[in-house]
């Protein structure tokens, strides 16, 4: 998490004690709690209810193996608007963020239906819907044994931001959610 221009360190969240808590990092709102809490966003609430590697999974089409390691967290997710929404179908709002890097999830990996992932869902969370479902990363070895290392997250985007391809895209993101898996 990069605080550079920010009130994050100020507010003692990205330095010092580490707090969970809000603040701006270049001009986007970011919000951080550790990997026991509910992340609590604008669109949803999100907590990881696990995390397991794997050297393989099953799909429908057969064995899969990863490049590196499968990362598997099971996420619990509420949506908190109004209306009924799909979460994360298209494998665009969870990123991990391990050794200064950042790893999109593996539609792949995301094709095993004993993992329940999020991406094969077919109804949309209700509001006030609480549904838990996989998210999967393929993160080369090295990176894997930092999963817990200071500095990993899991980052969530909004709904919102969903179309502005975090964290390649150009476009200015309006706010982003960071868990901590090291605390």
């Amino acid at each position: 998490m990069q605080s550079s221009s920010s009130d994050c360190d100020f507010k003692q969240i990205t330095a010092g004690a580490r707090r969970e808590g809000e603040c701006v990092a270049r001009g986007v709102k970011i919000t951080v709690v550790n990997r026991a809490h509910w992340l609590h966003g604008k669109d949803y609430d999100a907590r990881i209810d696990s995390i397991r590697t794997a050297n393989e999974l099953r799909t429908p089409s057969g064995t899969l193996r990863p490049n590196g390691r499968f990362v598997i967290v099971r996420l619990g997710v509420k949506n908190t608007l109004d209306a009924p929404h799909v979460f994360d179908r298209r494998s665009d709002l969870v990123f991990l963020y391990v050794d200064r890097k950042y790893f999109g999830g593996s539609r792949e990996a995301e094709a095993d239906p004993s993992l329940r992932p999020f991406r094969l869902r077919t109804a949309a969370l209700q509001p006030d819907e609480v549904a838990t479902g996989a998210v999967v990363f393929d993160v080369p070895i090295e990176h894997v044994e930092n999963l817990s290392a200071q500095g990993s997250n899991l980052i969530l985007v909004n709904f919102s931001d969903e179309a502005k391809r975090f964290p390649v895209g150009s476009e200015p993101l309006e706010a982003l959610g960071y868990i901590r898996l090291w605390k």
